[in-house]
């Protein structure tokens, strides 16, 4: 049953427990909404073969995230969200597309948050599409190669929180058509020679190995 049932009816409750009941009732409709999402990621991420012990305590931490917090697929929530990124890669040519992250001035992958959509696959692929110009982006599974959590940092009046990324491989045949947008300083192809050459974090050469590992199988 509801948690709100069990509280004070509306006429007999107190200011506090007026807040509660409305932070009770958003939640349960969050629930509602978003449960059976949060239950398919969760048990996406079960399956998920995890590379090292920091990828096994992310997939832990956002399954256990997705149980507690109904408002984990939102950008307003405010301990931290699920977002989801893409990796993008030219076969052909063996090469890696990054951006220049406008904000956190860091070469990355392309990704965010969702807006509307329930499915991190899905927000990976349109956020992919948005910032690189690539039409033709398709992802190689509707599962992640790699997952991954950490602390975006205070920007603005948007306070410290954390980013629970689920992270796709996604294919182009068209890389000439890339362009920058607005979320960044700049967009360029790699050589993974190139790559590896470059200060990047462990959770960026671990998502970079997986993507060498899946050509090495084509």
């Amino acid at each position: 049953m509801p948690r709100h049932t069990h509280l004070p009816l509306w006429l007999d409750a107190d200011t506090d427990e007026k807040l509660e009941k409305l932070r009770t009732l958003v939640e349960d409709l969050y629930r509602h909404a978003h449960g059976p999402a949060l239950a398919r990621i969760s048990a996406t991420l079960a399956a998920h073969p995890c590379a090292d012990d920091g990828e096994t305590r992310d997939v832990a931490f956002i399954r256990d995230f997705c149980t507690r917090q109904p408002f984990a697929l939102n950008k307003g929530c405010e301990e931290g969200h699920i977002t989801g990124s893409a990796l993008v890669l030219h076969p052909p040519s063996r090469r890696v597309l990054l951006t220049h992250h406008r904000k956190l001035h860091i070469w990355l992958q392309f990704g965010g948050h969702g807006e509307g959509e329930t499915d991190p696959a899905e927000i990976a692929l349109r956020e992919a599409i948005e910032e690189s110009g690539l039409p033709d982006l398709a992802l190689v599974s509707q599962t992640p190669l790699d997952v991954n959590v950490h602390t975006y940092p205070t920007r603005g009046d948007i306070p410290e929180h954390l980013h629970l990324d689920l992270r796709y491989l996604a294919i182009t045949n068209l890389p000439d058509l890339a362009l920058t947008s607005e979320e960044s300083h700049d967009i360029r192809w790699f050589t993974f020679d190139e790559l590896a050459t470059m200060p990047l974090n462990s959770e960026m050469q671990r998502l970079l190995a997986k993507a060498a590992a899946w050509l090495e199988l084509k």
